[in-house]
């Protein structure tokens, strides 16, 4: 029958095409998700190492400095990532006419967007547990490990006659 209506779709119901919208902003969001939280790892461990140059601290120390910051710089890459992986999705998909054949095939922009909501707020609760769990106890590693750092490249050795000696043997 040419005239029959469509039989109504659950719009709770996961589809192909949520399948395809979620592939694609999790593609873009994790290549610059990467991109964002090592450019921001490599700029910290460079000011990092001018300061425990600067103060004579142990550069073994570095990883354990470096992995205590981690979590505080991945909470702000995800975000940032989400909201890049959105746009290039969006512009990737208006640049071939998909948003249009998805439109024009019946589904509603309210129901393209409710997987992107719902990875957005998987997103938002990802970056509040990071936030709040895991970048204090990070903070606090940093803290220490660069305490630790300083105090190992600090040495209360001075040579015998350092200040009483004779200026010929200084």
């Amino acid at each position: 029958m040419l005239g029959a209506p469509l039989p109504r779709v659950s719009s709770l119901r996961f589809t192909l095409i949520d399948a395809y919208l979620l592939r694609t902003v999790a593609g873009y969001a994790g290549a610059f998700g990467a991109m964002i939280f090592l450019g921001l790892m490599l700029e910290r461990a460079l000011r990092i190492v001018n300061q425990m140059a600067a103060l004579g601290a142990h550069m073994g120390f570095l990883p354990g400095i470096l992995l205590g910051l981690a979590p505080y710089y991945l909470g702000m890459a995800l975000p940032t990532a989400f909201m890049i992986g959105l746009l290039m999705t969006f512009s990737r998909l208006d640049e071939d006419l998909e948003i249009e054949v998805m439109l024009t095939s019946g589904l509603s922009f309210a129901r393209l967007m409710a997987p992107l909501v719902a990875f957005g707020a998987l997103v938002g609760a990802t970056s509040l547990l990071i936030g709040a769990t895991a970048e204090p106890l990070g903070h606090y590693a940093y803290r220490a490990e660069r305490a630790a750092a300083v105090e190992a490249g600090w040495t209360a050795q001075l040579r015998a006659g350092a200040f009483l000696g004779r200026p010929d043997q200084a």
